[in-house]
């Protein structure tokens, strides 16, 4: 159980999701100038941003470690959302901070906005400048930086890049990034910086066009990945072999070529395809993941007893449960705090949990996908973890909180 100390910092700190998606970095960048110095424009590290739809987190899991293992650390990685406790987001080598670190530097960051008249900055903005403090500190040669849900005005866009990726772009958070395909990846594009190489890998054409538009306009070079042969042992599916191209490839821009599907073999990135005791969990929370995860299911030979699902309402719902449905499967629907689905069981309703229970120990298996918020108290459970002290509500940037400000 958590002191009311940790309660008070937890509870200031997620009510900051409440001030929504705030478009600009320019109270970033004068936090960030005031406790770093040039921080931003002349980072101490080489900085690489991964921005996309899908892929982000395993993309960036993937080069992280890829780095690591080739001697280039200590290498930091930020990303987001976090499954069990907010500091999972805050890594070098591999090791996440404690949440004790959270704690103080959200505090000193707090005062900072005081002392300096700053604008307040939102949940995801404090994590960035928590992430990038930690990594001078650290003294890291290689920080990978995970984008929220945009590109052009996302906080990680902040500090200067060397490289960008661009992972498979999708359909999601229309209500901030645009309703069309081509109008998603403008936003996502919109990162790459002049004569700054980026990469990425086969996209829908509307995605693509746009992405080489922006990329010859600022001359900048634009690698197309392609997949690896197969995926890396830690990260099964086809759609990983995409993600694990792009790894790849920027590893080669950073000035390491040659290297192989091999040096991704033993990363981990939960949540991802993940089998523990007859249950699968995917955070896959829009229509093309869903798709992703059940094309590598079926790849696999591996027969879906039934599926927990559950999402936000901002999300495509209904196109998830049509590909979940067509499975054939039973699919049990979960609701989340706050999504307004009262007529569904919670993810820690005892009665789903005994249902689990016994499908655990049936042929094939339960998939288990959707928001973080659904995964994170199942997968929890069936490791026999503490419940995290962070609350159900995970997802974040907060898009359903207040419409996008622009600064």
């Amino acid at each position: 159980m958590d002191s009311s100390e940790d309660f008070d910092w937890r509870r200031a700190l997620f009510e900051r999701r409440r001030l929504g998606v705030r478009l600009g970095v320019e109270p970033l960048v004068a936090l960030l100038e005031a406790r770093h110095g040039p921080l931003c424009e002349r980072p101490p590290f080489v900085v690489t941003q991964v921005v996309g739809t899908n892929g982000k987190g395993s993309t960036s899991a993937m080069l992280a470690h890829a780095l690591r293992e080739l001697g280039q650390g200590p290498v930091g990685l930020f990303t987001s959302p976090h499954l069990h406790r907010v500091g999972e987001r805050v890594q070098v080598d591999g090791v996440a901070v404690e949440d004790a670190h959270v704690r103080e530097e959200f505090a000193a960051i707090a005062r900072c906005e005081a002392d300096m008249g700053l604008e307040r900055l939102s949940f995801f903005e404090v994590l960035t400048a928590i992430a990038l403090g930690h990594f001078v500190a650290r003294g890291c040669r290689h920080v990978v930086l995970e984008a929220g849900l945009g590109g052009r005005y996302d906080a990680t866009t902040a500090v200067h890049a060397q490289l960008t990726v661009i992972t498979r772009i999708g359909m999601d958070h229309q209500a901030v990034l645009g309703d069309t395909l081509d109008a998603i990846a403008g936003e996502k594009a919109a990162v790459i910086r002049p004569g700054v190489p980026s990469v990425t890998c086969a996209q829908e054409a509307l995605a693509a066009e746009v992405i080489r538009a922006v990329a010859a306009d600022k001359d900048a070079p634009l690698l197309l990945a392609p997949p690896t042969a197969r995926a890396p042992l830690g990260l099964p599916g086809d759609h990983q072999r995409h993600n694990a191209g792009m790894a790849l490839a920027a590893l080669d821009a950073l000035g390491l070529p040659g290297v192989g599907v091999d040096a991704l073999d033993a990363v981990a990135w939960p949540g991802r395809l993940e089998f523990i005791d007859g249950l699968c969990f995917d955070v896959a929370h829009n229509v093309d993941a869903v798709a992703a995860v059940l094309a590598a299911l079926r790849a696999r030979g591996q027969a879906v007893r039934a599926v927990v699902f559950g999402c936000r309402p901002d999300k495509d719902g209904a196109g998830m449960l049509a590909l979940l449905q067509a499975e054939g499967a039973p699919v049990w629907r979960v609701a989340l705090e706050g999504a307004g689905e009262g007529d569904y069981p919670s993810a820690t309703d005892p009665r789903l949990l005994e249902a689990l229970t016994r499908a655990r120990g049936e042929a094939g298996c339960v998939l288990v996908c959707g928001s973080h918020a659904l995964v994170a108290p199942l997968r929890a459970w069936a490791l026999g973890l503490a419940q995290p002290g962070d609350g159900p509500r995970l997802d974040d940037p907060r898009v359903d909180a207040e419409p996008p400000q622009r600064r």
